[in-house]
Protein backbone atom coordinates (compact mmCIF):
# COMPACT_ATOMS: atom_id res chain seq x y z
CA UNK A 1 0.00 0.00 0.00
CA UNK A 2 2.89 2.37 0.75
CA UNK A 3 4.30 1.95 -2.78
CA UNK A 4 0.92 2.70 -4.29
CA UNK A 5 0.63 6.01 -2.42
CA UNK A 6 4.20 7.00 -3.25
CA UNK A 7 3.61 6.29 -6.93
CA UNK A 8 0.38 8.28 -7.05
CA UNK A 9 2.00 11.25 -5.29
CA UNK A 10 4.82 11.38 -7.80
CA UNK A 11 2.29 11.07 -10.66
CA UNK A 12 0.26 13.98 -9.27
CA UNK A 13 3.43 16.03 -8.86
CA UNK A 14 4.42 15.26 -12.45
CA UNK A 15 1.00 16.33 -13.74
CA UNK A 16 1.17 19.54 -11.69
CA UNK A 17 4.59 20.39 -13.15
CA UNK A 18 3.42 19.72 -16.70
CA UNK A 19 0.32 21.90 -16.23
CA UNK A 20 2.44 24.67 -14.76
CA UNK A 21 4.85 24.59 -17.70
CA UNK A 22 2.17 24.30 -20.39
CA UNK A 23 -0.53 26.57 -18.96
CA UNK A 24 0.61 28.97 -16.24
CA UNK A 25 3.93 30.16 -17.69
CA UNK A 26 2.56 30.99 -21.19
CA UNK A 27 -0.43 32.84 -19.71
CA UNK A 28 1.88 34.87 -17.44
CA UNK A 29 4.10 35.78 -20.41
CA UNK A 30 1.07 36.90 -22.44
CA UNK A 31 -0.20 38.94 -19.52
CA UNK A 32 3.18 40.70 -19.12
CA UNK A 33 3.35 41.39 -22.83
CA UNK A 34 -0.08 42.95 -23.21
CA UNK A 35 -0.43 44.58 -19.78
CA UNK A 36 3.08 45.40 -18.53
CA UNK A 37 3.55 46.71 -15.01
CA UNK A 38 4.60 50.33 -15.12
CA UNK A 39 5.84 52.24 -12.12
CA UNK A 40 4.41 55.72 -11.95
CA UNK A 41 7.13 58.14 -11.01
CA UNK A 42 6.07 61.30 -9.20
CA UNK A 43 7.54 64.60 -10.29
CA UNK A 44 10.57 65.41 -8.13
CA UNK A 45 12.20 68.56 -6.89
CA UNK A 46 15.14 69.23 -4.61
CA UNK A 47 14.70 70.14 -0.97
CA UNK A 48 16.13 73.66 -0.39
CA UNK A 49 17.71 72.59 2.93
CA UNK A 50 19.37 69.24 2.21
CA UNK A 51 19.11 69.10 -1.62
CA UNK A 52 17.58 65.61 -1.53
CA UNK A 53 15.00 64.72 -4.19
CA UNK A 54 11.45 64.84 -2.82
CA UNK A 55 8.06 64.60 -4.58
CA UNK A 56 6.95 67.94 -5.99
CA UNK A 57 3.69 67.89 -4.02
CA UNK A 58 5.41 67.13 -0.68
CA UNK A 59 4.78 69.42 2.26
CA UNK A 60 7.69 68.13 4.33
CA UNK A 61 11.07 66.69 3.31
CA UNK A 62 11.40 62.99 4.11
CA UNK A 63 15.13 63.31 4.75
CA UNK A 64 15.56 66.41 6.89
CA UNK A 65 11.87 67.01 7.83
CA UNK A 66 11.99 70.68 6.86
CA UNK A 67 8.69 72.20 5.77
CA UNK A 68 8.21 72.74 2.05
CA UNK A 69 5.67 74.71 0.09
CA UNK A 70 3.87 72.43 -2.39
CA UNK A 71 4.11 73.54 -5.98
CA UNK A 72 0.65 74.37 -7.36
CA UNK A 73 1.73 73.68 -10.95
CA UNK A 74 2.70 70.13 -10.02
CA UNK A 75 -0.67 69.55 -8.37
CA UNK A 76 -2.50 70.84 -11.45
CA UNK A 77 -0.37 68.71 -13.77
CA UNK A 78 -1.01 65.60 -11.66
CA UNK A 79 -4.74 66.29 -11.58
CA UNK A 80 -4.79 66.75 -15.38
CA UNK A 81 -2.86 63.50 -15.92
CA UNK A 82 -5.20 61.56 -13.64
CA UNK A 83 -8.25 62.97 -15.40
CA UNK A 84 -6.80 62.11 -18.82
CA UNK A 85 -6.13 58.53 -17.66
CA UNK A 86 -9.72 58.17 -16.47
CA UNK A 87 -11.20 59.44 -19.72
CA UNK A 88 -8.81 57.39 -21.86
CA UNK A 89 -7.17 60.32 -23.60
CA UNK A 90 -3.73 59.50 -22.29
CA UNK A 91 -2.36 56.29 -23.76
CA UNK A 92 0.30 54.24 -22.06
CA UNK A 93 3.52 53.65 -24.00
CA UNK A 94 3.75 50.18 -25.49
Amino acid sequence: MKDLLGGSRSFILLIACVLYLLVVLPINKLHERFAPHQDVQADKRDCPECLSPVPARARRCGFCTSELTPLPAAADAERTRAQARRTGRLRRPV
